[in-house]
């Protein structure tokens, strides 16, 4: 069952994901977080504006250590925090944005290192997906808003994407007991 609800999970498109909230909204970062069975699944949503600053191909020295430090600046286990007592285990997570294909890499069927152009006006979002095994149900606190502060609202939906907004979390009120 838990690998049924981890590939239903991961399987999300990060544009049904976006929709959570509607449009693309800077300043704020969606977050769908499932509980089942010890599970929990959380999905983090947000403007590239917001994470690093821009939503274009990387121009400048500053812009592109901006996008190779992603990363380390939103790594999971500082970002989001359970308290001991759940007995959390991180187990693992996946980033996912069109800003990644702007850096040089290569295909494998090529070989040849290139990189993709972004468009200046287009809307780019990052896609955030963290599995935990825990023993019981966590109190989760989100650290997004230190490494981000031009986020100021974390708007929670749980179990299911309706588009209900179930909490809304602030750089002030920051903590969720998932139940």
């Amino acid at each position: 069952m838990k690998r049924a609800v981890l590939c239903f999970f991961l399987s999300f498109p990060i544009n049904v994901l976006a929709g959570l909230h509607g449009p693309h909204t800077h300043g704020e970062m969606e977050a769908l977080i499932q509980w089942q069975d010890g599970q929990l699944s959380i999905t983090l949503v947000g403007t590239a504006q917001d994470l690093i600053g821009y939503e274009r191909t990387p121009k400048s020295a500053k812009e592109k250590k901006a996008l190779r430090k992603f990363d380390t600046t939103y790594d999971p286990l500082e970002m989001i925090k359970t308290n001991p007592e759940s007995g959390c285990e991180f187990i693992q997570g996946r980033t996912s944005s069109d800003m990644f294909s702007a850096m040089p890499h290569k295909h494998s069927l090529f070989g040849k290192t290139h990189t993709h152009e972004i468009g200046t006006g287009d809307h780019i979002d990052f896609l955030m997906q963290y599995t935990y095994e825990c023993k019981s149900m966590p109190k989760i606190t989100f650290d997004i808003f230190s490494r981000a502060p031009s986020i100021k609202k974390l708007n929670i939906h749980r179990d299911t994407i309706d588009g209900n907004v179930e909490a809304i979390l602030t750089p002030k009120n920051n903590q969720l007991l998932v139940q």
